[in-house]
């Protein structure tokens, strides 16, 4: 489920479920948890047991990082 979030400086940014980054990036959900988890990948867990999210603008990153061809829909 894509989400809509508005940062504290105003910036609107696209979420995208750790399941659906991994569909984007061409990778596993478990490859998204882990760089979320070391950092290399901004994301966002609410909870000890919530799922993750990562910004669209993530997304994007890794995805020209990788040579992927427009990633986001």
């Amino acid at each position: 489920m894509v989400r809509k979030h508005t940062s504290s400086k105003g910036n609107r940014e696209t979420w995208y479920s750790a399941r659906e980054a991994a569909d984007l990036l061409k990778v596993t959900e478990g490859t998204i948890k882990k760089y979320c988890r070391s950092g290399e990948m901004k994301g966002r867990q609410m909870g000890p047991r919530a799922k993750w999210h990562v910004p669209g603008s993530e997304i994007k990153r890794f995805g020209e990082k990788w040579g992927l061809d427009s990633v986001l829909p």
